[in-house]
């Protein structure tokens, strides 16, 4: 039972959000653009 109120905070749906909020900041622009060059270059070739 000791665990219910850490789970209720890892599933929070505003933290989760802010999480995502980040990570879309962050990595995922970097990401896609790496994997629209990759993708570029291998079409290219």
């Amino acid at each position: 039972m000791q665990k219910l109120p850490h789970k209720r905070f890892l599933y929070n749906p505003d933290l989760i959000g802010f999480y995502f909020q980040l990570q879309k900041g962050r990595n995922l622009l970097p990401l896609f653009s790496s994997f629209i060059l990759l993708s570029h270059f291998l079409l290219n070739s």
